[in-house]
């Protein structure tokens, strides 16, 4: 069980930083294309209506944060993503956000929106299924997701 008192976040926009008040759901990833791990936890955010996907590093450091649109209940949902500078190129997005992919479509959303930043950002949506719709969105709604699934079980 991790200890939330040790966790330390200094990623920015600070109101959207890990609250050591709320409760969380803790996640072991799976490992990265570098065989490294890192825990996730999933904490509500009332005040800004929306849901944080925190990734950890093992000394307890906030290295990246998925946040999502608590729009659940309407079906659809928007995410954006980053991770800090000193952790990218090593595979934690794209695993993340395949676990966070999961998460949402096991709440019966149709469907997942992205605006990707950047080339990476993007880059890491299209290997998770994303498809891009024009030049700043990438969607992926639950017939294709589930296409995938059941594409990699066959594998």
């Amino acid at each position: 069980m991790l200890n939330k008192i040790k966790i330390i976040d200094n990623m920015n926009p600070p109101n959207f930083q890990f609250n050591k008040n709320n409760d969380f759901i803790e996640f072991l990833l799976p490992l990265t294309k570098y065989k490294e791990q890192y825990l996730m936890v999933k904490q509500k955010d009332k005040k800004y209506n929306s849901i944080h996907y925190y990734i950890i590093s093992s000394g307890y450091q906030v290295i990246g944060r998925f946040d999502i649109s608590d729009n659940l209940e309407n079906e659809t949902c928007g995410i954006t993503y980053h991770i800090i500078d000193e952790f990218q190129n090593r595979g934690i997005g794209q695993t993340v956000l395949g676990v966070v992919v999961n998460d949402i479509f096991s709440h019966q959303v149709n469907l997942i929106k992205i605006l990707p930043i950047n080339e990476k950002s993007a880059h890491i949506a299209e290997k998770n299924g994303f498809t891009p719709r024009s030049k700043r969105i990438y969607e992926l709604n639950s017939l294709d997701y589930q296409e995938i699934q059941s594409n990699c079980k066959k594998k």
